[in-house]
């Protein structure tokens, strides 16, 4: 694959969020859309003019035929995350030099007691200046003053484990946060797990609970909790929940999910939570699997898996019948 960053390391050099939503807003609302007349528009409220307009031509958000420039998708316009995460989509769903350079920094990145971590050295902290900015100002990466170093919000977690591990296009599908496609019966899993976890940990740690897969299905995990250890460490407990059939305990996994639970072993936990012939959970029969990358996917005595999205059930019961 073409390393575009060793050509030019400062590809994200004049470009931040707040000019690009400048510019297609501008454009989206433009009578004349000539180059001339929406860069005078769009001098009134930024600056880079230039620089913003070739990265979104070169996203192919924007196409320039002579004078005039078009729109070849339309932002979406419902929240400011939810623009965000459409931009990130469109930067990383193709291979190009801003994926690329987006790839390379979040490799320096190290997984520490939960968190994502980066301690930069002066050389690389200049070296990725500007696209560290643009992630800082995306909600993706920020800054932790106390202890010199970067943290990537833990919502992104599945992007740093195909930077990490994969080295082709990610598809725009990848980054969709909507939960309008998530099986009714999933969420009222997640609902009655968060429940579930605020009786565990007790009033006092109830507030770490956090719903993430309402706001980002691709995270690669549903709910982000934590561990009491010796009653006065907590660390984070990223949990994946599955309802599954009561006998067999089948359940699919994907491959982004996979990726997560390689990234964080021990901090990730799938929550197999069954479903009786009556629709109701049966939460005293639930299975909790820590670091299931090891205790699923390699324990082939106990579990049968098939590749692709990850097949999973218990080995004796392989053969029992299993409605759709």
């Amino acid at each position: 694959m073409r390393d575009y960053s060793d050509e030019d390391p400062k590809v994200f050099a004049g470009i931040s969020v707040q000019r690009v939503f400048a510019l297609l807003e501008i454009l989206n609302e433009a009578t004349f859309p000539t180059e001339k007349n929406i860069a005078r528009l769009y001098s009134q409220y930024s600056e880079c003019f230039t620089d913003i307009l070739d990265f979104l031509i070169h996203l192919k958000l924007i196409r320039k035929k002579g004078s005039k420039l078009t729109l070849t998708k339309k932002m979406p316009f419902e929240d400011i995350r939810t623009r965000k995460d459409w931009l990130l989509s469109e930067i990383i769903h193709e291979n190009n030099r801003y994926g690329s350079e987006i790839k390379d920094y979040l490799k320096c990145y190290k997984v520490e007691k939960g968190f994502l971590i980066f301690e930069a050295t002066d050389h690389l902290r200049s070296r990725f200046s500007d696209v560290r900015n643009f992630l800082m100002e995306m909600g993706i990466v920020s800054y932790d003053k106390f202890r010199d170093r970067y943290i990537l919000s833990t919502d992104y977690i599945s992007l740093y484990s195909f930077a990490k591990q994969i080295d082709e296009a990610i598809s725009p599908a990848y980054l969709d946060i909507s939960t309008a496609q998530k099986g009714e019966i999933g969420l009222d899993a997640e609902h009655e797990i968060i429940a579930y976890e605020g009786k565990r940990l007790g009033k006092n740690l109830a507030n770490k609970i956090d719903h993430v897969s309402l706001r980002n299905c691709a995270a690669g995990y549903d709910i982000k909790s934590c561990t009491l250890i010796n009653n006065n460490h907590v660390v984070p407990r990223f949990i994946e929940v599955k309802a599954v059939p009561a006998i067999s305990f089948r359940f699919y996994w994907s491959q982004n999910e996979i990726a997560v639970a390689k990234v964080l072993r021990d901090l990730y936990f799938l929550y197999l939570l069954p479903v009786n012939r009556t629709g109701s959970f049966s939460l005293l029969d639930m299975k909790i699997i820590a670091d299931p990358y090891i205790s699923v996917l390699n324990t082939p005595n106990y579990w049968s898996t098939e590749t692709n999205v990850t097949c999973c059930s218990i080995k004796q019961c392989e053969n029992t019948y299993m409605p759709d």
